[in-house]
């Protein structure tokens, strides 16, 4: 077994011996090399250190700034390559906290420059943006609009996703209770009815899908082009070409009528004595604040969906 270090994505250097609990005592490493000037240099400023046994990653660093000391040891018995070697030691030293803390946050938040991306590199790129925004978006949630007509926002992050696949759950199972405790968005708990329970997590539901699908059409739009130009006006929330936004749409309709079909048969409409039909089914989309047209109703029935 082959144990080295990688000194800032660009020189490596063979170890002697690696032991995680000493090193972290010491700040020590032994390595295999006898030429001190080409050490120092590598060394001299330190951004990153790699540690690998054979082709697997077993620690990283970044913590330390420069060394301390060199010291040539001699020959040293190398145990898993069964050889003795040139060795030298190098003690490190750590970077103040400011700067330890400014490498991390470089690390998490690094800078890219898409300009000097290839093709492939820029669709990885606006790949990663693309799942961050449809994430977030999802999470973000949706304004119900509830039998009574009220308006309240629920998020729908993955915790709140758990919290209603729950409450649904205890709708279909327990319709007896009737009322069922939730909340919205920073407001405390109360009762919603069973209807208005199943309206927002189909609700919320059909978004997500929705949403996914979305991702999922751009990402294949995405990885189809082939000018880098196409790819750099790529954002989420874009127009999509007609034979993505058709996969969108039939799978859509295909959602929104399976879940008509699972609310009528849990909650089959009821019909008052005028023959009316009570709540209507979710649909994908929210109602809104304008004023209802002075259209009149007509006892003429609907053309059936084929």
């Amino acid at each position: 077994m082959i144990i080295k270090v990688v000194v800032n994505n660009n020189t490596t250097y063979k170890l002697v011996r690696w032991n995680s609990q000493e090193f972290n005592s010491n700040l020590t490493l032994i390595i295999q090399s006898i030429n001190l000037v080409e050490v120092r240099d590598a060394f001299q400023h330190i951004e990153k250190l790699d540690i690998y046994q054979d082709e697997l990653l077993v620690a990283t660093y970044t913590s330390f700034d420069t060394y301390a000391q060199i010291t040539y040891l001699g020959k040293e018995y190398v145990e898993g390559e069964k050889i003795f070697a040139d060795a030298m030691s190098i003690t490190l030293t750590k970077a103040n906290i400011v700067d330890q803390v400014q490498r991390l946050d470089d690390q998490i938040n690094a800078v890219v420059d898409p300009s000097t991306l290839s093709l492939e590199e820029l669709k990885d790129y606006k790949l990663k943006q693309i799942s961050e925004a449809c994430s977030a978006d999802i999470y973000a949630g949706d304004t119900i609009v509830l039998s009574d007509g009220t308006r309240e926002h629920f998020k729908y992050d993955v915790h709140d996703q758990l919290n209603l696949i729950s409450l649904f759950s205890l709708a279909i199972a327990a319709p007896e209770m009737e009322l069922y405790p939730y909340h919205c968005d920073s407001a405390s708990c109360s009762f919603y009815s069973r209807a208005d329970v199943i309206r927002i997590v189909a609700m919320l539901l059909i978004r997500k899908t929705r949403l996914i699908t979305y991702c999922n059409q751009l990402t294949l739009y995405v990885r189809s082009m082939t000018n880098i130009e196409d790819v750099r006006f790529v954002e989420y929330g874009m127009d999509l070409p007609a034979e993505y936004q058709n996969v969108i749409d039939n799978i859509m309709a295909g959602t929104m009528e399976q879940v008509e079909k699972f609310i009528n048969r849990i909650m089959p409409p009821e019909s008052d004595e005028s023959g009316e039909q009570g709540d209507e089914t979710p649909t994908d989309e929210t109602p809104t604040d304008e004023t209802p047209t002075d259209e009149t109703p007509t006892d003429e029935p609907s053309e059936p969906i084929e």
